[in-house]
């Protein structure tokens, strides 16, 4: 009786001790689960679905309340009836919001599931946005340090809106380089001189800083440098919105239409349609007493649009400028760049230095979101927009081809993340998949400098290919002596057996061919400038023939209708946008030594850019804009004809500026 006496003593100490350590900890918790947020809602909001209200009132059975929405959610998609499937997913977030899978099972709904059940571009678009944003904006403000919320964001750019497996990829494409122009404005112009991928990333990160050094708020912003007028326009513009808040994405689209109308050769067309709002607009613009507090107000706007619409930090894109290299951020891939890379530098700290937690985190998948997003910028990351049809038309001309100062950036990212990989240790398997993705995409590399003319950068590309020290050591193909020895006409030739079919093939071919032809025309050899314009034009032909096939989706660009319907157009287009950013005396070079037809192309564009100037320099004894760019025969027609070609293929114009 005595020892059971002592035992019961003893259970009662220990229940106490119990007790008393779960008060003390379940105490602790809640304080830290509050404060992480790591808590179910408890208060239903007027809008909201009716689960909610529901789950709430459920108290402790929550928990199980919320899996039957889950089983009931994932029914209804598999069943196809998503639009329900949506409101059970609202449902789950707004209870669950600290539970990564809810938000991209509800993103993936939206922007894969529900967009192909619709019949139009611009519908199509709507759905994918929304699932972006919800990622973008609710997912990651509720989930700042989750890796899955950044992956999954990061994927939906680099394969919904930059791939090309959605019928309507060419329209999605149009419209996010059409946003993020306004946004940010026309980035530094292609600079075919300047070849060093650190002057390149300088003059990017230059462009973009002003934006991330702009002050937080209006009253920081006006008691900085300019402060009394920046006052007084913005005062100006809120009257002529009513006094509503016009620093927003309107302000900024408006202001980029304005910009574009000036540079557009149709500038007398285009501003006949002005109503008044427009013409005020534009005197306020005009107004030399702003000329200074312009750009800072701009800057100011951008920064506000970026941190409070798109949850973007520019300071964080200007350092992944300088890190990767002269990103366009009108590129989808460049965003699937920025949310993976952030995701891995917001995670990792959490998981650094601990295997065990390593392992709750998938770094592989977000670093190879990483790696074929830099990929993709380097196939696509030179963008030609004709921004004021896009306003005008919801289409326009879009052409997106090689940025080659992403070559040495995938190698340097390759073996970054190889590190971290430990799917790829290369000594210990004998294989490495980035090892394997480097090697493909250095040969695409040394085609694409081989096609534009500069064979000592593709053989020291090939060079470094065969003889790098990454290689896979299990490919009984490598370095063969026959690759080896193979002359580099050949070894192209041989790399393009089978692969003219392929969408970046057909990018990098086409876009070196063309970049060759102008250089050769800067460099007066008319013999090469036919050769690579000739090697160009049968390499579209070959494409289109077997790759292109039109939708009912979008039937104004078929899903591979990646470098538009016509050569001429393209090729002009590529001379005229090249030629403006060649210092003067080299676009006079290659202007006059182009055919008629390049030079109809490119000759409203150099108007824009050096008439006044070369007009003013005559009263030096300089040569007038006649004389270094004489105008071509047939331009009127020329004109005539690219009107009716953007009449028939884009549709009735809008008014010029819509002012909201």
């Amino acid at each position: 009786m005595q020892g059971d006496t002592k035992v019961q003593l003893l259970a009662a100490g220990v229940l106490a001790a119990s007790v008393s350590s779960s008060i003390f900890l379940s105490t602790r918790l809640a304080a830290e689960a509050s404060r992480a947020e790591l808590v179910y809602t408890t208060r239903a909001v007027e809008g909201q679905p009716p689960q909610v209200a529901a789950g709430i009132a459920m108290g402790a059975f929550r928990g199980i309340f919320v899996n039957f929405l889950w089983m009931r959610a994932n029914e209804l998609k598999e069943a196809g009836r998503y639009h329900e499937s949506v409101e059970l997913a609202k449902a789950i977030t707004t209870l669950q919001p600290r539970f990564p899978r809810a938000w991209v099972f509800h993103a993936w709904n939206l922007a894969y599931n529900i967009s192909v059940t619709t019949q139009t571009p611009r519908e199509r678009w709507q759905w994918v946005r929304d699932g972006i944003n919800i990622l973008r904006i609710q997912g990651v403000n509720s989930n700042p340090n989750e890796l899955l919320i950044y992956k999954e964001l990061g994927w939906f750019f680099l394969h919904k809106v930059q791939g090309i497996t959605d019928d309507a990829n060419i329209y999605y494409k149009k419209m996010h380089a059409k946003e993020w122009q306004a946004i940010l404005g026309a980035p530094p112009g292609y600079d075919p001189t300047i070849r060093d991928r650190a002057a390149a990333s300088k003059r990017f990160a230059d462009w973009l800083r002003p934006v991330a050094e702009a002050p937080g708020t209006m009253d920081a912003l006006i008691a900085g440098p300019e402060g009394e007028a920046i006052a007084a326009l913005v005062a100006e513009l809120r009257a002529l919105r009513g006094n509503e808040e016009p620093f927003g994405y309107e302000f900024l689209r408006n202001a980029e239409i304005d910009l574009a109308v000036r540079r557009s050769a149709r500038r007398a067309t285009i501003e006949k349609q002005f109503r008044p709002r427009d013409l005020q607009f534009r005197a306020i613009v005009d107004n030399p007493a702003y000329a200074a507090a312009w750009p800072r107000l701009l800057a100011f706007a951008r920064a506000k649009v970026l941190r409070e619409q798109y949850n973007m930090d520019p300071a964080i894109m200007v350092r992944f400028t300088e890190k990767y290299g002269p990103i366009d951020w009108r590129n989808p891939a460049a965003h699937g760049l920025y949310w993976s890379a952030v995701g891995v530098e917001r995670a990792f700290p959490r998981a650094e230095g601990d295997d065990s937690n390593m392992k709750n985190y998938d770094f592989l998948n977000t670093d190879r979101v990483v790696v074929q997003s830099l990929q993709e910028l380097y196939r696509t990351g030179t963008i030609y927009l004709d921004y004021l049809s896009m306003e005008f038309f919801e289409d326009g001309y879009y052409l997106a081809t090689v940025e080659p100062s992403f070559v040495d950036t995938y190698g340097e990212v390759a073996e970054e993340v190889r590190q971290r990989s430990k799917f790829d240790q290369r000594w210990a398997r004998g294989f490495s998949f980035y090892s394997a993705g480097l090697e493909n995409f250095l040969r695409d590399a040394i085609r694409y400098f081989y096609r534009r003319g500069q064979r000592d950068l593709a053989e020291k590309y090939r060079q470094r290919l065969l003889t790098a020290d990454w290689q896979n050591l299990n490919d009984p193909d490598r370095n063969t002596a026959q690759d080896l020895a193979m002359p580099l006409d050949d070894w192209v030739r041989k790399e393009l057996v089978d692969r003219q079919t392929s969408p970046s093939v057909a990018i990098s071919e086409i876009g070196a061919a063309v970049e060759g032809a102008v250089m050769a025309l800067r460099n007066g050899d008319g013999e090469l400038f036919d050769r690579q314009v000739r090697y160009a034009k049968d390499f579209f032909d070959y494409f289109r023939r077997e790759q292109v096939r039109f939708t009912s989706v979008n039937p104004n660009d078929a899903r591979m209708n990646i470098l538009g319907d016509d050569f001429n157009l393209l090729v002009g287009s590529r001379f005229a946008l090249m030629i403006q950013n060649l210092p003067l005396e080299d676009a006079r070079a290659a202007y006059v030594t182009a055919p008629v037809g390049l030079r109809q192309y490119a000759f409203d564009i150099l108007s824009e850019l050096y008439k006044q100037e070369l007009t003013e320099g005559t009263t030096d004894g300089g040569e007038s804009f006649a004389q270094v760019f004489p105008e071509p025969p047939g331009m009127p027609e020329f004109r005539r004809r690219m009107d009716a070609l953007r009449e028939a293929q884009e549709g009735r114009p809008k008014p010029a500026l819509e002012l909201k």
